[in-house]
């Protein structure tokens, strides 16, 4: 772990030249995959409001609201 540590130049990326960011990248996707009439009810619900992290809660009381669980 040190070695690659000390091996990572001042620009954050390793001695193969891949960012952090760049390894982390996922050729698929992981996880529970979206069904596409709750993504549409969910879009629906939320309208126009922005997608920022400082409005999630607010989304998801709203969420909470519609369908009485997350």
């Amino acid at each position: 772990m040190n070695e690659r540590i000390a091996q990572s130049d001042q620009s954050g990326k390793s001695a193969n030249g891949k960012s952090a960011r760049q390894k982390r990248a996922r050729r698929s996707l992981k996880g529970r995959q979206v069904d596409p009439k709750a993504l549409e009810e969910i879009q629906g619900l939320l309208g126009d409001a922005p997608r920022r992290a400082d409005l999630l809660i607010e989304h998801l009381h709203r969420i909470q609201d519609r369908y009485g669980h997350l």
